[in-house]
């Protein structure tokens, strides 16, 4: 049985908001590992150094950190895959302004969709418990 993540609420925050920038990053390592090249200052492929491919690309992918951000964007992706799944376009909508865009506030984000703030926390309750579970911080 996992030890419960106490702090998973701000963490699981954290995923929403970085999201974005994860997945480019994510990408881009990718392209990096998986083809070889990577973009420099004018986006066009460089070609990279002579070395041991094999071996760096192996060290790439076992990396932690590579492969904890796969997983924070994993979990953002089932959340969202869900909740299209599902037919809650108010909710994708929520996020969008409140997380990916940070054009609104959580409450605000709620109120431009003629939600009250007590929904918006409960919205918000609800996608960062599932992001939780996805991330084994919490038993359901």
């Amino acid at each position: 049985m996992p030890v419960t993540y106490y702090r998973w609420q701000g963490h699981a925050k954290i995923l929403l908001y970085n999201y974005q920038r994860n997945k480019r990053e994510l990408k881009s390592w990718q392209d990096d590992i998986i083809y070889g090249y990577h973009f420099g200052t004018d986006f066009m492929p460089k070609p990279k150094a002579i070395g041991n491919p094999t071996q760096k690309k192996a060290l790439e992918i076992s990396s932690g950190r590579y492969a904890e951000m796969r997983r924070e964007v994993q979990a953002v992706d089932n959340l969202l895959a869900y909740l299209t799944k599902s037919g809650q376009k108010d909710l994708l909508q929520y996020i969008d302004m409140a997380y990916f865009q940070r054009s609104n506030t959580e409450a605000g984000a709620a109120a431009k969709l003629g939600r009250s703030e007590r929904t918006a926390r409960r919205w918000n309750r609800l996608i960062l418990k599932f992001l939780a579970v996805q991330m084994d911080w919490v038993d359901l």
